[in-house]
């Protein structure tokens, strides 16, 4: 296995750059997955009957090359998956190559694709990654690899995996969760259970009897994540996929959901002050785990890579028992949970150039990874998503050995590894002026919780603006 460093020729080419650019463009028009015709490149029509061909091979016995781009140091996990896989399949020769999980580190790769050079196997973070390729024509579609190996996604990994009208083009491997981290001390001294559920109103109840002192020595009772657009979280455990936009297709602002979200912040951070502010976390470049770990708060905000600080006690030694708790929803009787449980996130696919050998030693290290292998996964912090993979081994990959003095091990499996149920609330592939909503998104919400506009005005200018960009779009 070799590391491999990216070639300048692929970003040279005027015509892919030119494509490339179209693709990423945040003012192309979208439609709709179920009418969205997706352009396949030369050579897709022959793919099933290539895949027929290929059957009869003993696929432990393939001769061939392939390469894979991950986001990840090569030491944190993918060195090990390759070494595993190839104990099974000692002909397919791996060569790993990290990419940058940016814009520019994304476009660096579709440019690779669109030239079927440099990238064979790789990782899409997000339906906002996938679903474009997809539509482009740079992903290979795997049905006739799923129906030859009779492959039942859902049945492997559960409801709401991404496809494009019924047809898949990524396994979606890896999932994440979005929870409340509380310490179990604070709590106890505060006389409070440990919920399984609970609304904003319980939360911010919990929150105010766990804040505590005044000044450089106050404790606030809870932290929100240091990224201005999850202001919006509470919000998605109302709303269906696609939550930024309604059903005409302009922006959802207007929505009570998104109203209660802000007003929720606003009061937690500035009216009650029973939550770390905003404005210090940016201030001073940290993150809700920084303040938690150091005492400064008694719960936060956190997602499954909490699990790197939970397991350093070396940089974040304490005393106390890190245990966990749903993400809080609107009304825990109406709502639909689309917070609730973990939701996919990491999707790996294959070019749409690869024919063959070539094709077929992809697919079979992409449905080892996504199977027997998938447990491996939580080396980077990204939660199998296999429904087959061990809890006990994924908690110990996560967290290391002899942690329950540290974590309560229990809520860790029954919260952050919920995986019986998803959390749709992230679900996006609608993409219309994406970038230009989040940049509105942030700065009004900003503007709101500073207190230069009220919540009401900050809500109606988002949505002026963010219609307007739609409009400009279409």
């Amino acid at each position: 296995m070799k590391k491999k460093t990216l070639t300048a020729a692929a970003l040279t080419v005027t015509m892919i750059l030119s494509f490339v650019s179209g693709c990423s463009s945040s003012t192309e028009k979208k439609t709709e997955p179920e009418t969205q015709a997706v352009v396949l490149p030369t050579g897709q029509e022959s793919q099933e009957q290539t895949a027929q061909e290929t059957e009869a091979m003993d696929p432990t016995q393939l001769k061939e090359k392939i390469v894979f781009w991950g986001a990840w140091a090569e030491d944190a996990g993918p060195a090990d998956w390759i070494a595993e896989f190839n104990k099974e399949f000692p002909g397919i020769e791996v060569e790993y190559v990290k990419f940058t999980n940016t814009d520019e580190g994304n476009v660096k790769m579709d440019t690779s694709l669109l030239a079927g050079i440099d990238v064979d196997v790789f990782m899409n973070f997000g339906t906002k990654r996938l679903h474009p390729r997809a539509e482009k024509g740079l992903v290979s579609n795997l049905d006739d690899l799923l129906t030859r190996d009779n492959f039942d996604v859902t049945k492997e990994y559960g409801e709401n995996a991404h496809n494009i009208g019924g047809s898949y083009y990524g396994l979606p491997i890896g999932t994440l969760s979005d929870f409340v981290i509380l310490n179990k001390s604070a709590l106890d001294q505060a006389g409070l259970e440990v919920p399984k559920e609970w609304d904003l109103d319980t939360y911010k109840d919990y929150a105010q009897k766990l804040t505590s002192g005044e000044g450089g020595n106050k404790v606030y009772g809870t932290c929100d994540w240091n990224f201005i657009l999850n202001w919006a979280m509470p919000a998605y455990s109302r709303l269906e996929a696609n939550p930024w936009y309604n059903t005409e297709g302009l922006s959802n602002w207007d929505n009570e959901a998104y109203k209660i979200a802000l007003n929720f912040k606003n009061e937690m951070e500035n009216v009650l002050e029973i939550q770390y502010p905003y404005k210090q976390l940016t201030a001073q470049k940290i993150s809700p785990y920084d303040v938690f770990f150091r005492d400064e708060c008694n719960m936060a905000i956190a997602t499954s890579g909490a699990t790197r600080f939970l397991k350093d006690l070396e940089t974040y030694p304490r005393e106390f028992v890190t245990t966990f708790a749903p993400y809080p929803v609107i009304d825990t009787t109406s709502d639909t949970g689309g917070t609730r449980g973990t939701y996919f996130f990491s999707y790996i696919s294959m070019g749409a150039k690869l024919e063959g050998t070539k094709r077929e030693a992809a697919w079979q290290f992409m449905k080892w990874l996504g199977t027997k292998g998938n447990t491996m996964f939580a080396s980077v912090g990204h939660i199998p998503a296999w429904k087959y993979a061990d809890k006990d081994k994924i908690v110990e990959i996560m967290l290391g050995n002899d942690i329950e003095k540290y974590v309560d091990v229990d809520a860790f499996k029954r919260v952050v590894l919920n995986t019986d149920e998803r959390a749709i609330g992230q679900d996006i592939t609608n993409l219309t002026a994406y970038n230009q909503l989040t940049t509105i998104m942030k700065e009004e919400a900003e503007l709101a919780i500073y207190g230069e506009k009220t919540v009401d005005q900050a809500l109606s200018d988002m949505k002026q603006r963010s219609d307007d960009e739609i409009k400009k779009a279409q």
